[in-house]
């Protein structure tokens, strides 16, 4: 079975790896130069599966071009209220993706939190929250210091996933 991802490395890669170890059974890995990609190739027939965001598929599967079979999350999202998370199918592991705003090193702190009260305003946005829902894109806020302390947790956890599953050369 060829399993498509977004690139060696990417979140969608390390999802691709924890499931072949959490379930014991072994993919083909196909890495593409991104989600979009993998995902044409899945639609062509190219590849069997492929790892991406349910956001990055959400149109086609919506449009009953592709089926989604699970989502690596803990709970099942919105919109797709009938795909089980891969805990709900026996396999352990909830992965996510996040975006956030950065500036550089020695910005005003004024500057700061005028980009902090911006994205909060953003995220407070009746269309945002509207288009989030559709794509099924997670929608939050975090302030900095909250936004670092995330961004620790997770490059903690994703490094010893990346060494657990040996991709560390």
């Amino acid at each position: 079975m060829k399993m498509g991802n977004s690139g060696s490395g990417s979140i969608w890669h390390l999802a691709h790896s924890a499931i072949e170890a959490k379930a014991g059974v072994k993919y083909t890995a196909v890495p593409f130069g991104g989600a979009a990609p993998a995902v044409v190739a899945l639609l062509g027939g190219h590849i069997d599966a492929v790892a991406v965001s349910p956001a990055e598929v959400a149109a086609q599967v919506q449009a009953g071009k592709l089926r989604m079979l699970a989502v690596a999350a803990d709970k099942r999202l919105r919109g797709f209220d009938q795909v089980p998370t891969l805990r709900e199918r026996g396999i352990d592991i909830s992965l996510a993706t996040w975006r956030g705003l950065a500036a550089p090193k020695g910005t005003p702190p004024e500057i700061i939190g005028m980009l902090g009260d911006v994205a909060r305003k953003a995220v407070e946005e009746p269309v945002i929250k509207e288009v989030t829902d559709r794509l099924s894109m997670g929608l939050g806020y975090v302030d900095a210091e909250g936004f670092r302390a995330m961004m620790k947790r997770d490059n903690d956890t994703y490094r010893a996933l990346v060494q657990q599953l040996g991709l560390k050369g």
